[in-house]
């Protein structure tokens, strides 16, 4: 059995997420203390439930502390079942987060999967569901892991009511890859989603697209989507093989519409200078499938501290050497062994 100090490193609900899906796949029992210690609100919040329940499920696991705001859990994984599931979190919880403490070990499962997960699906400080479609899924299918993604309803915090859901393959085979390649930026398209919005947010924010970053070909467009609540959400994706780079930002009330959009730009812009196919914000969610693959390397623009605690969670379920080369204060590379 493992132990594991949930308040260490970044200290939030990535490090229980995490611990559980390497406890899975490497059948590992663990017991974790003080969940999300560094939070305001330490324990359990419904989206960790969710997946702590979930991850029961599909391992069909003997698991103690599985309560609203538990701050210690015992997890004991048995054999990763596939199938068809529906998980409701009920709140506006991310549905992207909890997936992806799923995929890792249903990639492993005895048949493919079918995961409905119900509740937000554009939440700030997580991945919305564009990004995982439009970058995390084709960095990963490099390496050999194959998921579709549905959005079958938007869920903007702090209404919720959102639905994604995954189709996952189990793998068949990995590949090692270097993903040291620079970013050609040629084409960026800014989308701007909302719903219940006043008209001037998104015409605003699309002033802002349009004048920024003259000598770039740029596409705008606006989504206007129906969801239980209001939001507003606004990303950059810039076109690029073999995955394009996302950068996103979430409208919030006192928070003018065109700081909002500036604020894009600016992550875009500096994404570009940097020149790395990587951002931050995508470095953490590909430690494990590389220490999956058992080899590669990326390199990024910088370390996060989620970044930092995946790498030492890995290097405590596994023998995977991660090594750190610090080549500049903007480049990072990454590699796997």
């Amino acid at each position: 059995m493992i132990s594991i100090d949930g308040s260490t490193g970044e200290g939030g609900g990535q490090i229980f997420r995490s611990a559980l899906s390497l406890s899975a796949l490497t059948q590992t029992p663990i017991r974790i203390s003080k969940i999300r210690g560094k939070r305001r609100k330490d324990g359990l919040l419904r989206q960790h439930l969710t997946a702590l329940r979930a991850m029961k499920e599909i391992c069909n696991a003997k698991v103690t502390g599985d309560t609203i705001r538990s701050t210690e859990v015992f997890f004991e994984p048995g054999k990763i079942k596939g199938g068809d599931y529906a998980f409701e979190i009920g709140t506006a919880g991310s549905t992207s987060l909890v997936l992806q403490t799923l995929l890792w070990p249903l990639f492993f499962a005895d048949r493919a999967s079918r995961v409905e997960i119900s509740g937000g699906t554009h939440n700030p400080m997580s991945p919305p569901f564009e990004f995982l479609k439009g970058a995390f899924l084709p960095a990963i299918s490099e390496l050999g892991f194959k998921a579709e993604l549905e959005l079958q309803a938007y869920g903007f915090a702090p209404a919720g009511g959102g639905k994604i859901v995954a189709s996952i393959a189990p793998v068949t085979a990995l590949e090692t890859q270097h993903f040291d390649h620079t970013i050609d930026a040629k084409g960026i398209l800014f989308t701007i989603i909302g719903q219940g919005l006043p008209k001037h947010v998104a015409f605003n924010e699309k002033k802002v697209f349009e004048e920024s970053m003259p000598g770039y070909q740029k596409e705008v467009r606006i989504l206007n989507v129906h969801s239980q609540g209001s939001g507003n959400v606004v990303l950059a994706e810039i076109k690029n093989s073999p995955f394009p780079f996302i950068a996103v930002e979430f409208g919030q009330r006192g928070n003018a519409a065109e700081k909002i959009a500036r604020k894009l730009v600016n992550a875009v812009e500096k994404q570009i200078e940097k020149g790395q196919p990587v951002g931050p914000h995508l470095a953490d969610q590909l430690i494990i499938p590389f220490a999956l693959a058992k080899g590669g390397s990326f390199q990024t623009n910088a370390l996060t501290p989620h970044t930092l605690t995946q790498i030492k969670l890995v290097k405590l379920f596994t023998k995977i050497n991660i090594d750190i080369e610090k080549k500049s204060k903007k480049e990072v590379h990454l590699h796997f062994s």
